[in-house]
């Protein structure tokens, strides 16, 4: 999954060990957007923490943070490319040159914790936001440039992205939510990947999130899950044929058909450990091929 947080207008940013398990738990890129003179500014690509903690730096000398609404976004992939342009957020564009731009102004931007499945293999490079808000999202801004106002048009978005958790933000500092969202201290979160973990265990020298047995929650990356959620993540990973055998994207560690809890995604050539109730992202992986 992913995780948003929105700072709304009168608020601070939020706490630097906020920001930390954040990226913890979704380390393929942050990004953000804040509104500006009207119009919506969007920064992303930030590939590692320190980078965001430097831009953060300069944010604040830029802009009066705490009269600001800003959004920010840590990703965590389920489909396109692992790379800066696609971290989220998005402008509401057609162009694929505008949805992966890591600095743009637009009039609405988008950001989405979830994943909407019918598009997660229909692009090498887009995710499936992008192309959600490609096909979908920019054809209702056609029809009406309020589209998230307008109740008929907001109940088709609501279909289509299931329960997922989506925001816009307008250029006057609108924020408009889609789904269920954790309300802490005036925060909005997307999930609760913002809270240390409890349960850190390294597997192949990497840090990663697993579950008690004894949990009887649904968890994909530590984040909380509807059953049905779980299982369509479950289809959507391809178990690793009989005999192929694959290798950490450092070389070290070899995985093969014997790891019987570990699944690859070959689209975005990144591998997953499953147990009963809990799907967590190990990482990139490469053929011998490759090598």
């Amino acid at each position: 999954m992913c995780i948003i947080i929105i700072k709304p207008k009168g608020k601070s940013l939020p706490t630097y060990d906020i920001f930390k398990n954040c990226w913890n738990h979704n380390n393929h890129g942050i990004g953000f957007m804040y509104h500006k003179n009207d119009r919506v500014i969007i920064e992303k690509g930030y590939m590692d923490f320190i980078s965001f903690e430097k831009k953060l730096n300069v944010l604040e000398k830029k802009i009066d943070i705490k009269n600001t609404t800003i959004v920010f976004h840590f990703r965590i992939s389920t489909s396109g490319n692992i790379d800066k342009g696609n971290c989220h957020p998005f402008p509401i564009s057609f162009n694929n040159n505008s949805l992966r731009a890591t600095n743009i102004e637009t009039v609405l931007g988008i950001a989405h914790n979830g994943t909407i499945f019918h598009y997660t293999e229909m692009d090498k490079i887009l995710n499936d936001t992008q192309l959600f808000i490609k096909n979908d999202l920019y054809t209702l801004y056609r029809l009406d440039n309020h589209f998230y106002f307008n109740n008929s048009l907001i109940s088709i978005i609501k279909r289509l992205i299931n329960n997922d958790r989506m925001v816009f933000l307008t250029g006057n500092g609108n924020i408009i939510k889609f789904g269920e969202w954790i309300n802490e201290d005036g925060y909005y979160f997307s999930n609760n990947s913002y809270i240390k973990s409890k349960n850190i265990k390294s597997y192949n020298n990497k840090n990663q999130i697993f579950e008690d047995n004894f949990n009887e929650q649904y968890k994909i990356n530590n984040c909380i899950v509807d059953e049905e959620d779980f299982e369509m993540m479950l289809d959507y990973l391809e178990q690793i044929p009989f005999g192929k055998t694959i290798y950490s994207y450092d070389k070290l560690d070899k995985y093969s058909w014997k790891d019987k809890e570990i699944y690859i995604d070959e689209s975005d050539k990144s591998y997953y450990y499953v147990t009963n109730k809990s799907i967590s992202y190990l990482g990139n992986y490469e053929l011998k091929i490759d090598f």
